[in-house]
């Protein structure tokens, strides 16, 4: 059977920051013992890598519990996080093999224009430095939107005094609340390829387009549902079944994978 070698596992919809571009959705955040099935049934898959998101992960207490339960069963993980708790957490995430951090400016300013929080940034920063003495693969994610489009070009200078894995530029991708506020955010149409040419970094760099993501993601929210993002712009997304519920889950992946001929882009 064609399955998805990646899950992206958005494991809460609570998160410490109220980003009004954010794609998540106020779903019914699952116990420990549910999600612990969860997990076991991801890994009789056969998936052997699995993104998980929220919401923020780490506001959840038992995150550590089941991040050692899907280690155990060898599978890669990378933690996405906004990063406000990531210094704090880090100590305890011995067994992530990558972090997603989302960061959206080269300062603090123009990062909280985007997250509307003033200790984003320096937090982001903390756990950068104490991302040094890891072995833990360190991937930025930015999002391009109006309001840091001019300031992005200078992100390069700060990133490469960190051992950055990739920095990942985001396409704005209007979904959940970043559908309602798109006018706010939203580059031009062409606007984000022309944006591509004045990046200068000597780093690895991922631009990710909107029709990238439509092709990569194969996703299980906090209630367990089984979803993808839709090729066309909506509020919410399409919902194939519940990984929960279904006696064969596994049909709603490969129907995924027939629609949209999913590849997943390597993300590890």
């Amino acid at each position: 059977m064609n399955r998805p070698s990646v899950i992206h596992w958005m494991i809460t919809s609570k998160c410490n920051l109220e980003c009004p571009f954010c794609f998540s959705f106020d779903r019914k955040d699952l116990s420990t013992k549910k999600n612990i099935e969860i997990a076991g049934k991801i890994i009789s898959f056969g998936v052997r890598k699995v993104v998980i998101s929220g919401g923020e992960p780490l506001y959840r207490k038992d995150i550590i519990k089941i991040i050692n339960y899907l280690k155990s069963k060898k599978l890669t993980i990378r933690l996405d996080t906004n990063g406000l708790l990531l210094a704090k957490y880090l100590d305890r995430l011995k067994n992530i093999d990558a972090v997603g951090i989302s960061l959206d400016g080269p300062d603090p300013a123009t990062d909280q224009s985007m997250r509307k929080n003033p200790k984003h940034f320096e937090s982001v920063i903390k756990a950068l430095e104490k991302l040094k003495k890891t072995q833990i693969r360190i991937f930025i994610h930015t999002l391009a939107t109006k309001l840091n489009y001019s300031s992005l070009k200078y992100m390069s200078g700060l990133l490469e005094n960190y051992p950055i894995k990739s920095w990942v530029i985001f396409e704005y991708c209007p979904y959940g609340l970043a559908y309602k506020n798109r006018d706010k955010f939203e580059l031009k149409p062409g606007q984000f390829e022309k944006f591509k040419k004045m990046i200068k970094y000597k780093g690895k760099i991922n631009f990710c387009r909107i029709k990238d993501r439509t092709k990569a993601y194969y996703f299980i929210n906090s209630d367990g549902s089984i979803y993808t993002q839709p090729k066309k712009f909506q509020f919410d997304y399409p919902v194939f079944g519940n990984i929960l519920i279904e006696k064969n889950p596994q049909k709603f992946f490969l129907k995924i994978s027939q629609i949209n001929n999913r590849k997943r882009s390597r993300i590890f």
